[in-house]
């Protein structure tokens, strides 16, 4: 069939010319049909400008100037443009080579090959338990950049379940935590700074002494302080922890976010002393003064995640919000700001603990919600989500609650049981209070579901007693006087000495 021939669009897009047939029908024969003599003797310095679902566009720049190659896949047709000035009645030699380039090389033949693409997919789909799925390419797409192809979800959304990316989370969201076991002139005042450093860009603290306007705002020179030094002044506790917070982040040269420097800056949020705290803005002066300085608060976050799971169509959606004051957040709305903080308007709030910094971070990187399929889904929640629910409300939107015949059948009817596990722990003895719903016993400073299955197979949830559970823990605390500021610590157990 001969070729559609069609006069040049533009200048920038060169002349188009039309093969009646698709990528996969086309072959040396048929290029040499539709190429002018000697067109595939000739060997350019051919690169990819952009590769896209059957589109390409290719530079060739071992010549005077620069020639533009395009190939595009439509409607059963190969169309080709060139802003070169060889014979337009055939294929140029450049696009001879372009699709040479197109059938030989496989990384690039994928963009067109609807069959290579598609078991490139599959093999990607089986980390997500989409190895079934008849059309892939609604699921994953191509990507080209950097001079290399690579496949990937075309919903950030989308999870993998596979060994590596459930450790992967779970060192994310799990990560363990360490249990707990100045005279000043008359017309100066100290203040607080929370600044980046310079060239690390880690989180640092410092001290000053300044003069305050009638108004408050802070006066130049601002005179730095050591915080080591101001720790021998004070005989206060809360005072001494503040210092030794504040003296760990002033001469800060690790930027890795850790335990230990969360409960530091614990001390440091508390500011026994009331001090005014400023943020500094770099982008003002890289100098502390009074005009790169903006008032801040510091708060913590009091309340835990909150997750949320909703069965839609074959996936499962798991999507997280946050607590602060009195608002609800998306977690992929918010950011973390020098690695342990959460800025909301004027205010700094720094993070409950490890696991809440690394869920934020994960969220912000998939967005509002994750996908799970469903048939990944039961290990996802057994490795992931189990763990959460130590410490995380998880609500299971599709598992309905139980009704009155599951709660008979399954044994849920009885009576509450109050129960007490005793275990060493080191030089302590560990006291871990439980609740026995039926058979399911749930240790009552957990947020776990108790979740049962009835012998059709269904899955239900039974709600916990609180009241019971708020009994039992005011039963304990009499019992002895650090069991009350051990309810602080969010752990599943008191202890004692």
């Amino acid at each position: 069939m001969p070729p559609d021939l069609k006069s040049p669009e533009s200048e920038s897009s060169g002349r188009l010319y039309n093969i009646a047939c698709s990528f996969n029908q086309l072959n040396e024969v048929l290029i040499a049909q539709h190429s002018t003599d000697g067109a595939g003797n000739v060997l350019y310095k051919l690169t990819p400008d952009s590769l896209q679902l059957n589109e390409a566009t290719f530079i060739i720049t071992s010549m005077p100037g620069t020639v533009m190659v395009g190939v595009r896949q439509h409607n059963h047709q190969m169309q080709l443009t060139c802003n070169c000035i060889q014979a337009e009645n055939k294929l140029c030699s450049h696009q001879v080579q372009a699709l040479h380039t197109l059938i030989y090389q496989i990384e690039y033949r994928q963009f067109f090959d609807d069959a290579l693409r598609r078991q490139r997919f599959l093999k990607l789909a089986a980390d997500y338990g989409l190895e079934h799925e008849a059309d892939p390419d609604q699921f994953f797409e191509l990507l080209y950049a950097d001079g290399k192809v690579t496949a990937q979800p075309r919903q950030t959304a989308l999870l993998p379940v596979t060994r590596m990316s459930m450790a992967a989370i779970r060192e994310l969201l799990l990560q363990p935590e360490t249990p707990k076991a100045a005279d000043i002139e008359a017309d100066l005042k100290q203040c607080l700074v929370i600044r980046q450093h310079k060239y690390y860009k880690q989180l640092v603290l410092e001290l000053y002494d300044a003069a305050f306007s009638k108004e408050g705002r802070v006066k130049n020179p601002l005179l730095p302080l050591n915080a080591l030094e101001l720790v021998w002044e004070s005989d206060d506790p809360l005072e001494i922890k503040f210092f030794t917070a504040v003296a760990r982040f002033q001469n800060n040269m690790d930027g890795k976010v850790t335990a230990s420097g969360l409960n530091s800056l614990k001390a440091a949020v508390a500011n026994p002393l009331s001090l005014p705290c400023y943020l500094h803005r770099s982008q003002v002066s890289e100098k502390v003064v009074s005009a790169a300085l903006a008032p801040v608060k510091l708060g913590k976050i009091e309340n835990r995640i909150s997750l949320n799971v909703n069965k839609e169509g074959q996936f499962y959606a798991v999507s997280a919000t946050l607590k602060i004051e009195d608002e609800y957040h998306e977690l992929a709305d918010l950011q973390v700001r020098f690695g342990y903080f959460i800025e909301l308007n004027d205010t700094l709030f720094l993070a409950k603990d490890m696991p809440m910094l690394g869920a934020i971070q994960f969220f912000s990187r998939r967005g509002k919600q994750v996908l799970v399929h469903q048939s990944r889904f039961e290990q996802f929640r057994a490795q992931v989500l189990s763990g959460l629910e130590e410490r995380t409300a998880v609500t299971y939107h599709h598992i309905p609650e139980a009704t009155p015949q599951q709660i008979t059948e399954n044994g849920f009817d009885k009576t509450i049981e109050k129960i007490i596990y005793l275990s060493d722990f080191g030089q302590h003895v560990m006291i871990v209070p439980v609740m026995r719903y039926g058979e399911i016993e749930i240790p009552i400073r957990t947020q776990k579901p108790i979740h049962g299955i009835d012998a059709n197979g269904n899955y239900f949830t039974v709600r916990r007693d609180n009241d019971a559970e708020l009994q039992f823990t005011a039963m304990l605390l009499k019992q002895h006087q650090y069991f009350e500021e051990q309810l602080t610590d969010d752990l599943q157990y008191f202890y004692l000495h």
